[in-house]
């Protein structure tokens, strides 16, 4: 009501004559507030009576006192204000494990700061302490708890900043998952590792969109992600973008976009714009690029296809030193394939394939042959010739020929050179007809 001279008297009869403990609060907050004239003795006096009389049963009085204290510009009763919200701390008084992880947060004395704070129940409640308790925590490197309390900060009360703090502190901690849930902020701030993170999390959630959008983000800052980008595109079926994709990144040093191209090679090999820009040099190139720069997972699909090129590859030495080893150990890759079964054959034949003896690289040999693989057929002819069997040799340089393979029509010609077919027996040379099996062959 205004009559502030005769408040003061009613309290300071009532806590100095009748130590009531009330009146003390009032009469301290009275004080401090500027309510009355500055008197710090008296007013600290009434500050330890309300504690003496309240020590036992309420620290809340003590923890109420010292927090007005605390906001007095004289530093003997802030000093005192502290004692006694230390206290109502040492009474285990929650609010006090609040003012005093402030206290500590201020001084920057961040260990004490956290066990004040992580002592005071309604910590998550608490708008004004919550961000100091988050902050402390970042600066002591417990980035997962710092993560959890800024989106806390965020859900519940959509502090600014607290989401992409949440966001920045669970990638630092390594939970991209998490990370997602406040990757809608906006990622102006992210650099390209963390935008790989959270990319990576998308994909796992099996998000390809959103895992597209962060991949591309990165390949802006500079990162090589388009293997990951084309693979994502391929997911979302947009098979020729993923392929162009792909060869870009082949001509920007990707050696693992190399087998997507390689992929595409694979079903689309009748289309004219394919032939045209990969002829078949360039493929065995890309055959090899993708052998020495890919990991298995990439090829795993594609394997047996990638190793029946690669084993014809080192097989005729396109490119490479031949190499009969290697051509058998690619064609292991596809083991029923028809031509692998003769690589690995012809190769354990001349004791380059340990895996396989000569007798079980022959019969390799005649079961291709069986299967009609050109070469196979040529060289199980070759065998019946050194045996004199001429009528089975030229029945299989005829099949292998038939097939296309014009080094069997070479075969055929050198027979009739030599005599050893014709209507004239006695070996008699017909080199009219040799010659005509070479132009053939040519």
């Amino acid at each position: 009501a205004g009559h502030v001279g005769k408040a003061r008297e009613i309290f300071e009869r009532e806590c100095f004559d009748h130590a009531d403990s009330a009146a003390a609060g009032y009469l301290s907050m009275m004080y401090f507030k500027g309510i009355l004239p500055a008197d710090r003795d008296t007013a600290i006096a009434a500050a330890r009576l309300l504690w003496a009389a309240t020590r036992d049963e309420r620290p809340s009085a003590a923890h109420r006192l010292g927090t007005q204290y605390l906001s007095s510009r004289d530093l003997q009763v802030r000093a005192e204000g502290r004692r006694l919200v230390q206290k109502a701390q040492e009474a285990d008084y929650p609010y006090a494990h609040c003012v005093m992880g402030i206290l500590h947060w201020q001084e920057k004395a961040y260990k004490q700061a956290a066990d004040d704070f992580r002592r005071y129940p309604q910590i998550r409640q608490d708008r004004k302490a919550l961000p100091m308790y988050a902050d402390t925590l970042e600066k002591l490197g417990r980035a997962l708890e710092a993560a959890d309390l800024y989106g806390v900060m965020w859900d519940s009360f959509h502090q600014d900043g607290a989401a992409d703090k949440a966001r920045d502190l669970y990638l630092q901690a390594g939970r991209p998952d998490q990370a997602l849930a406040y990757a809608g902020s906006g990622t102006k701030g992210l650099d390209a590792e963390q935008l790989l993170k959270l990319a990576a999390a998308c994909r796992t959630a099996s998000d390809r969109k959103r895992a597209l959008d962060y991949y591309r983000q990165a390949l802006d800052r500079g990162v090589r992600c388009r293997f990951q980008i084309a693979s994502l595109l391929r997911e979302l079926g947009q098979l020729r973008e993923a392929y162009e994709t792909d060869c870009a990144g082949v001509q920007e040093g990707e050696t693992r976009c190399g087998a997507g191209v390689f992929r595409y090679l694979l079903t689309h090999a009748e289309d004219a714009d394919v032939q045209r820009e990969w002829p078949e040099d360039r493929v065995d190139s890309l055959a090899l690029l993708v052998e020495n720069g890919s990991l298995r997972e990439d090829i795993e699909d594609i394997r047996p296809a990638l190793g029946v090129r690669l084993a014809e590859i080192y097989f005729e030495g396109r490119g490479v030193a031949r190499s009969l080893r290697d051509s058998a150990r690619c064609a292991s890759w596809a083991p029923n394939d028809p031509k692998s079964l003769f690589y690995m054959g012809y190769a354990a034949d001349q004791n380059q394939y340990p895996l396989l003896s000569r007798e079980e690289g022959v019969q390799y040999i005649q079961e291709a042959a069986d299967r009609g693989v050109p070469e196979a057929l040529v060289d199980i002819g070759d065998r019946w010739e050194r045996s004199d069997m001429i009528p089975r040799a030229i029945v299989c340089y005829q099949t292998a020929y038939g097939k296309g393979y014009k080094p069997a029509a070479i075969r055929i010609g050198d027979l009739y050179r030599d005599g050893k077919v014709g209507l004239i027996l006695g070996r008699i040379p017909d080199r009219k007809t040799a010659q005509e099996w070479y132009d053939r062959g040519r």
